[in-house]
């Protein structure tokens, strides 16, 4: 939803199995892929990634044996194009990624910004990536390292006073210290997990973790209506971001 902001600049992308892209769906395990890109300074970065991010992911050599290698390569080859893109069309526009890829019982999570997954399960719930904050003392040191500077601007930090998160896609003007380097969480599911919530900062920002899967466990509604319920709650509680959500069944639920 595009929420209190003038301009949409969130975008979402499903593709199942991933194998189609490359024209190799045979009887292997297949592959999902589910993503959410929060774009600022514009739109067109986002959009950009929802043409060629899965793509190059699909196409990279690991992809049937590491996917994680092909997830990271995957990252780094769509930016650098992007990159290109940008330059000779003077676009300043970037975006954050927060990409969930299921193969069988594996689940891998690539986060680049501070979009967030969490994980629903009978037993827990559980934070499957970690917002890029320039404040999180391991983001501070690498933007210190690269000469930037985390500046408090009204109590918000923000990379050479400009920038709310450590890591994204795009943001030319800071090539130098913001990167889409992906950081890449795994985990083997198991039969107690039942969904993935993966949204933007519009969410997180005013929904809370526990709040979330009270929501989606408790829900009776199909998982559209469910994500939506999430949107309009987040606008109820004040959210003036773009708010984008997206509900997975991960379908390894027994009967209970």
């Amino acid at each position: 939803v595009q929420g209190r902001r003038p301009y949409q600049e969130d975008e979402y992308q499903v593709v199942t199995p991933m194998e189609a892209l490359i024209g190799n769906v045979g009887d292997g395990e297949q592959t999902s892929f589910y993503a959410i890109f929060d774009g600022h300074a514009g739109g067109r970065c986002s959009k950009f990634l929802t043409s060629e991010l899965a793509q190059n992911i699909a196409e990279g050599p690991a992809f049937k044996t590491d996917l994680a290698a092909a997830l990271n390569r995957g990252f780094l080859k769509t930016n650098e194009i992007w990159m290109r893109v940008a330059d000779q069309r003077q676009m300043n526009d970037g975006s954050c990624c927060i990409a969930v890829v299921k193969r069988g019982r594996q689940l891998y999570v690539a986060n680049v910004g501070d979009s967030r997954a969490v994980l629903c399960s009978r037993d827990e719930v559980l934070s499957l990536s970690f917002d890029q904050k320039p404040n999180r003392p391991l983001e501070r040191r690498r933007i210190q390292a690269a000469g930037g500077r985390v500046v408090n601007c009204f109590g918000i930090s923000r990379v050479n006073g400009l920038l709310a998160v450590a890591r994204a896609f795009g943001d030319r003007a800071l090539r130098q210290i913001i990167k889409a380097d992906p950081e890449i969480i795994t985990r083997n599911l198991k039969d107690s997990d039942a969904y993935i919530v993966i949204a933007s900062d519009g969410l997180w920002d005013v929904v809370t973790n526990h709040e979330v899967k009270d929501i989606v466990l408790k829900s009776r509604f199909d998982l559209a209506t469910t994500a939506q319920s999430l949107t309009s709650l987040a606008l109820r509680k004040g959210s003036m971001d773009n708010t984008t959500a997206m509900v997975i069944d991960i379908g390894l639920r027994q009967s209970h």
